[in-house]
């Protein structure tokens, strides 16, 4: 018999979801997550899929970490008639960001003026949002994006950890020294993604992780606009 105790312990960091349950439930098939493993989502639960009611009810269940991300939060405020009592509770108390040792999960990134410790309620939506910067390091808007000077992450300098994020679709993941991009556009149509890490009571090992993806049954959403 395996002890259990001896076998390594993981912590598995979901992309966005945006409500394609049956993708997601794939995924987890093919990860197997075991007993003392920690699984956590990017946010981004639902909007623009097939089954956000059906997802949050899953991910309830399954006891699933969340961070907020940009679509839980719109919805939740602009729509919550939606909701049960429950799912609108759940989605009230999703943090912006989670900690795991070393590994921090946020659902879009960082600008170089936050500080986790001690955030604005503008900067707590910020780290739902951000993509790029000016070169001031400050968040630029969607119609303002042909001005960028850089995307968060070239600048990032892993003062709040290594970060893993959603938000923006990229073909594969983003990986930059400090950061990990694992929003891969299931919901377009293309990849539900993972990124596992190996953990032990010290640290998490960030710099051998691998990631392991679920192909999207079918496109869910036909926009070329990002979220």
């Amino acid at each position: 018999m395996i002890n259990q105790k001896l076998m390594s312990k993981r912590v598995i960091i979901y992309g966005d979801i945006h409500g394609c349950l049956d993708e997601l439930i794939a995924l987890r098939h093919k990860i197997a997550p075991k007993k003392g493993d920690i699984e956590i989502s990017v946010g981004d639960l639902i909007s623009k899929g097939p089954k956000d009611l059906e997802t949050l009810e899953y991910i309830i269940q399954e006891k699933i970490i969340v961070v907020r991300g940009n679509n839980d939060d719109r919805l939740l405020h602009k729509n919550p008639e939606m909701f049960s009592e429950k799912q609108q509770s759940f989605l009230a108390s999703l943090p912006f960001f989670y900690r795991v040792k070393n590994l921090t999960i946020i659902h879009a990134g960082i600008t170089p003026l936050i500080n986790l410790a001690n955030l604005s309620e503008e900067e707590e939506q910020e780290l739902t949002k951000v993509r790029y910067l000016d070169k001031n390091y400050r968040l630029l808007k969607p119609k303002e994006w042909e001005k960028n000077f850089c995307y968060w992450s070239e600048v990032y300098d892993g003062r709040e950890g290594f970060i893993v994020y959603g938000h923006h679709v990229f073909d594969r993941v983003r990986e930059d020294k400090y950061s990990l991009g694992v929003d891969t556009g299931c919901v377009f149509g293309k990849e539900l993604t993972a990124a596992v890490f190996k953990y032990s009571k010290k640290s998490i090992d960030t710099d051998s992780y691998e990631t392991i993806s679920q192909q999207a049954f079918k496109v869910y959403f036909e926009s070329k606009k990002m979220k």
